[in-house]
């Protein structure tokens, strides 16, 4: 009797053995069982048909709106029909700060975004904004393509958690004014409109005058009022907004040169195949290298209507290069000791 009492014992240890080994499914080397990597498989998977959404604050009329539609009829070539891309221009998904947040959060797929924007979550990038730092658009892509520039957008990408996928020329940018600079003097106590940016900001009063920091949207109504006496622009926006119109004097400083960043946010990074990724940032690469000249030649025409319009000068810009640099090295602990020198260097 005790020994059928044994058998039983160990047939039923047996199967509540089994029964366990079932519910919890093999344990690998790794310590995850066989039911964990189904579904670590499951959650990692990517591809198929993927739609994405992507915005811009460029209105429909500028040549960037035309590069938007254009990159998201490239990503569905290049794709296959796989990936489709429905593109809101114009701010009409939502202005820059709001666009930040929701790409970063991964409400927004794409955003086509100023580089300045993510400047305080990865300061050292601000030097791509410092007035006089690059001598020509060859000087500035230069430095893009170089390791020192690779280096400070992989910190902007793991503070963000965005891919910057490209950037595509956007403008130089130049002083308009109600009085002529004509030299460094000309600029000295002058009420100067500046973007709310550190970068603007500390370079205005480097050369002289007196930063107003102040919206896009006040810039007409200010200049036309007198609360300022200039602003800094490139040629197409001055046209569009039609600065030119309270402000008859620019000065071609090209004292910066912006492009706008293609970020890809991680949710949708995740969406994707390693195919379809590939394809998208071929998509990217293309359509930059097609649109980089023909927004230099929109811009080209537009600086053209206002020669024909209002006073333009092109001046000796030496005095100008050597008060901004100046101020460099200021930065130091920001962009990185010796950061802006090997940028300079790159202009040889």
């Amino acid at each position: 009797m005790k020994k059928m009492k044994k058998v039983a014992a160990l047939v039923l240890g047996c199967i509540m053995m089994a029964s366990l080994s079932a519910c919890g499914g093999t344990e690998s080397k790794d310590g995850a069982s066989d039911s964990d990597a189904k579904d670590s498989k499951t959650e990692t998977s990517a591809g198929g048909n993927v739609e994405l959404t992507m915005a811009s604050g460029a209105t429909t009329e500028h040549i960037l709106s035309k590069f938007g539609q254009a990159l998201a009829d490239a990503i569905n070539e290049k794709t296959g029909g796989t990936v489709t891309v429905k593109y809101y221009p114009g701010d009409t998904l939502a202005e820059a700060g709001q666009r930040l947040e929701m790409n970063m959060n991964g409400d927004l797929d794409i955003d086509i975004q100023a580089l300045s924007v993510y400047d305080s979550y990865n300061p050292q990038q601000g030097i791509m904004s410092a007035f006089f730092m690059f001598e020509s658009w060859e000087h500035y892509r230069a430095v893009t393509e170089s390791d020192t520039y690779t280096k400070i957008i992989e910190g902007l990408e793991g503070a963000t958690g965005l891919t910057d996928l490209g950037d595509v020329y956007y403008a130089k940018r130049n002083f308009l004014s109600k009085t002529p600079i004509q030299s460094l003097s000309d600029m000295e106590n002058m009420k100067f409109r500046t973007p709310n940016e550190e970068m603007p900001i500390a370079f205005i009063k480097a050369l002289g005058a007196a930063p107003t920091p102040m919206s896009g949207n006040e810039v007409y109504t200010s200049l036309q009022n007198g609360t300022i006496t200039a602003t800094e622009n490139g040629a197409e926006q001055i046209v569009n907004s039609a600065f030119y119109e309270v402000a008859d004097n620019m000065t071609m400083t090209a004292h910066q040169y912006q492009t706008m960043h293609i970020m890809l946010s991680q949710t949708a990074k995740d969406k994707l195949s390693e195919e379809q990724l590939k394809a998208v940032q071929e998509a990217v690469n293309e359509t930059v290298a097609e649109y980089d000249p023909l927004c230099q030649e929109q811009e080209a025409t537009q600086e053209e209507f206002l020669r024909e319009n209002i006073h333009v000068y092109d001046i000796d810009l030496t005095e100008f290069y050597d008060a901004a640099e100046k101020t460099y090295d200021d930065f130091d602990d920001v962009w990185g000791d010796g950061t802006w020198e090997k940028f300079k260097e790159l202009a040889k």
